[in-house]
Parts: structure tokens; sequence; C-alpha cells
């Protein structure tokens, strides 16, 4: 990207996934028949169910992406990654390109 458009007006962003924080998560969880999980049992979700926590975390960032940061930052170009690491939590990488500095 940086030899097809400059590297000026480029910004790297990184976005981690609170997956053991998320209500809403966990409710969409199988074994979620108790409002007061403990984080154990949340940690063991996550384990369990990584197909729902990445969804979630997707549709997350999806919305988040398109309807603020793509009109905060008024972006023309970008690209993004999704990455887990070991122990199963996603996290995304991506740079963005600012519409002032396209040439």
């Amino acid at each position: 990207m940086i030899k097809q458009i400059g590297p000026d007006g480029l910004i790297f962003f990184m976005f981690s996934a609170a997956n053991l924080h998320w209500p809403k998560l966990h409710q969409l969880m199988p074994s979620n028949g108790n409002r007061k999980t403990s984080a154990k049992r949340h940690h063991q979700n996550i384990v369990d169910n990584p197909h729902i926590a990445d969804w979630f975390f997707y549709k997350q960032f999806e919305i988040f992406f398109n309807d603020i940061l793509k009109k905060q930052w008024d972006l023309k170009d970008w690209w993004f990654r999704f990455k887990w690491q070991y122990r199963g939590s996603v996290h995304v990488h991506g740079i963005r390109k600012e519409k002032m500095h396209l040439q």
C-alpha cells in the first residue's frame, strides 16, 4: 500500500476484544443459563465457542468501522486483518489513509 499511495497520512490502528467483559456476547453463549456468570465461566465460554466470539467481534468491529471510523476519519483507503492470540482472543490490525493525503 505504501508503494502504491505513499506514506503521507497513513495511520496504523489496532482494536482488541474485551471478550470477557461483553455481557451481550455471553448472553449468546449456549451455557449461559445464569446472568451472574463467573469470569472463569466466561473464559470457558470463549474456549468452547470460538465461532460465537469471533462472529460477535467481527460484527462489533464492522459496525464501529462503518458507522464511526469511516465517517469520523473520512476514509478513502484502508486495509485490515484479524489475528488470534494463543488463548483465542481476536484482535484486528489495520492502516488507513486520510483523503486529504491522497494523490
